[in-house]
């Protein structure tokens, strides 16, 4: 993989797959991809998403989930206290208000509250085969200016462990669409957003997407008053 798109690799645990005895070992690659020679364009569509730019060295997605704050991974704005966000063809702003470590979840707060479509939280977890929609940048040949939409089933719950050393459990999605610039990008169900996006298996293994389990997402909001039950 070339080392201009990915910023970090996590090495995945051999663990079992929910209510299955399968096991297996996952490499996850987290998908925040590198801004170097390359020029970010300020111009994107919105299917509740949004593009994250991290200074001038990263780019990733995000996901409006109120007027005024954008959901995304930690891994994608580390370091970093501001943020600019792209939204519906307008740039904005944003100081990141919280971050769970352990989860690689980040809200962001735009300093005006301009968002007009934003997600809603569904209320019930996803189950296993059910279609998951999956809403993200990608980076391609041509320098794309609209967000992604791909789909895939939900398999189960894998857990992984991070660079840190730290377990994380993990929504697992047969979906083999998701690349570079997809970290962060929102999971849905018909009933609303269910997850986001962190990583893909890397090298060899069947591609799979890796995203944050519903639990830890919907806990992170309501701590930060977003969602409430």
């Amino acid at each position: 993989m070339s080392n201009n798109f990915l910023t970090k690799c996590i090495a995945g645990s051999v663990a079992r797959l929910h209510q299955s005895s399968l096991k297996t070992i996952a490499t996850v690659a987290l998908l925040t991809l590198s801004l170097q020679n390359l020029h970010a364009a300020s111009s994107v569509s919105q299917w509740n998403g949004a593009i994250v730019y991290a200074g001038s060295s990263k780019v990733s997605s995000g996901v409006p989930v109120s007027k005024c704050h954008v959901l995304t991974n930690e891994h994608a704005i580390r370091h970093w206290q501001k943020v600019s966000v792209a939204i519906a063809r307008h740039k904005y702003i944003a100081r990141v208000i919280a971050i769970d470590k352990h989860h690689d979840l980040a809200l962001l707060k735009l300093d005006t509250c301009p968002i007009r479509n934003y997600a809603k939280v569904s209320s019930t977890q996803p189950v296993r085969g059910e279609k998951l929609t999956s809403v993200y940048y990608r980076f391609g040949l041509i320098f794309s200016k609209k967000m992604i939409k791909s789909t895939g089933s939900f398999l189960g719950y894998l857990d992984v462990t991070t660079e840190e050393d730290k377990k994380m459990l993990s929504m697992v999605i047969d979906d083999k669409q998701p690349r570079k610039g997809a970290s962060g990008g929102g999971v849905f169900t018909r009933n609303g957003l269910v997850s986001v996006i962190f990583g893909v298996t890397d090298g060899n293994m069947p591609h799979k997407t890796f995203a944050v389990d519903y639990f830890s997402l919907t806990q992170f909001l309501k701590k930060n008053n977003i969602y409430q039950e």
